[in-house]
């Protein structure tokens, strides 16, 4: 988790985290012993670059940008 804000950027809170994994909306971890879980990075990856193609859709969409919608 701790990970996911230094190396990501990704600020949610564990509970929130947990939250959006039960909704489907967070890409699943990984127990990889007892107490300590590990999120797959091409997973990490794809879910970020989906809410910047979300975001830029939203911005096109209200004539804020123009542009196919993926980031250059």
């Amino acid at each position: 988790m701790k990970e996911l804000k230094e190396v990501k950027g990704i600020s949610y809170s564990k509970s929130q985290i947990y939250r959006l994994m039960r909704e489907g909306k967070f890409p699943h971890s990984i127990a990889i012993g007892e107490n300590r879980i590990e999120f797959l990075e091409p997973e990490i990856d794809g879910w970020i670059m989906v809410k910047i193609l979300e975001r830029n859709a939203n911005l096109k969409a209200a004539g804020e940008i123009e542009g196919s919608g993926t980031a250059s």
